[in-house]
């Protein structure tokens, strides 16, 4: 990887992506990261630092799959696609795995660029699953049947595309870690970007559609959340504390956006006005909070990655943790 990149991929490691720096791999400890919603009404989740995939009920049943994942892939980021199955990206391996409800696991590298490092992956409305490329500046596409295809036109060398998602608009939308922008990518590939407003040294990190028709976002570097309208200008909201490091970001069944803040270790809600309430008590002392993910009963689920543990969040802000 590019020195300059290099850089700026351990500075998000030290907020939440282990993966991306290898520390998570070389410590084998679960680490976990990437969480979504499972057509088995559980939640997904990945475990960097131990080559495995896991699920975890609603009462806190952890069950964790290896079988069929190569050693040393750190998985990173996962997504329900529309077959049925979980679909998740391997950092280190340049690969692309899905995995059956059952724990049943195929790996596909076929298409895939030498040191692409992909990071995170979505279902779109397409049937495809879209996913980043951090190491080679692009994005990626896999149909269910392992194809893929790779689209690098219009991001900038050094962006490190960081965190997809499907936006209001039914497109595909992704952070530029490196970049300081927000990239935005149509069903037939062609990309297009937003900077203006965007602060150069930001890290825009992760991001999620809103239920007001826009794109929310986490700026790690700047602690700030900023919202991108439809026509690309950038509204920025009261700033949290210095040295917070908000991290995932996600909407609620509530209508607002909740995020993880890395280094503040706490969980943060902020309403479409733009208030925001900060939740603290239960989360275990340097825990590394990372992804985030709200569940089809209105739980909000967090991932810790140094603490080794899966946390909940309920309607009345208690927090319960379960150790991997």
């Amino acid at each position: 990887m590019r020195p300059a990149a290099s850089a700026r991929t351990w500075t998000a490691a030290a907020l939440l992506t282990a993966c991306l720096s290898g520390a998570a791999a070389a410590h084998r400890h679960p680490a976990p990261a990437g969480l979504c919603n499972g057509p088995d009404g559980n939640i997904w989740f990945a475990e960097t630092g131990a080559d495995r995939i896991a699920r975890i009920t609603a009462n806190g049943a952890v069950t964790e799959f290896s079988a069929g994942i190569t050693r040393g892939s750190s998985p990173a980021d996962v997504s329900g696609g529309p077959d049925g199955n979980i679909w998740f990206v391997e950092s280190h391996s340049d690969r692309i795995g899905r995995i059956t409800p059952r724990g049943i696991v195929t790996e596909f590298a076929k298409g895939m660029s030498r040191g692409a490092r992909p990071t995170s992956i979505t279902d779109a409305p397409d049937g495809n699953l879209w996913f980043t490329e951090s190491g080679t500046d692009r994005i990626g596409r896999i149909t269910l049947g392992g194809k893929v295809t790779e689209f690098g036109v219009g991001i900038s060398r050094g962006s490190i595309p960081n965190r997809i998602t499907v936006g209001p608009d039914r497109q595909l939308w992704f952070t530029e870690l490196g970049g300081d922008a927000i990239g935005r990518i149509t069903l037939s590939g062609k990309i297009s970007g937003v900077r203006r407003g965007i602060a150069r040294g930001s890290e825009p990190f992760d991001l999620s559609r809103g239920g007001d028709g826009r794109i929310w976002f986490t700026q790690a570097a700047a602690n700030q959340i900023g919202r991108l309208s439809a026509s690309g200008s950038v509204r920025y909201f009261h700033p949290l504390a210095p040295h917070t490091g908000p991290a995932g970001i996600t909407l609620g069944r509530d209508a607002a956006l909740w995020f993880t803040e890395a280094h503040a270790n706490r969980i943060g809600r902020i309403t479409l006005h733009g208030q925001i309430t900060e939740f603290t008590a239960g989360i275990a002392p340097s825990a590394g909070l990372g992804d985030i993910t709200a569940s089809r009963d209105g739980y909000i689920w967090f991932t810790e990655e140094r603490a080794d543990r899966i946390g909940r969040l309920d309607r009345r802000g208690k927090v319960v943790e379960f150790a991997l």
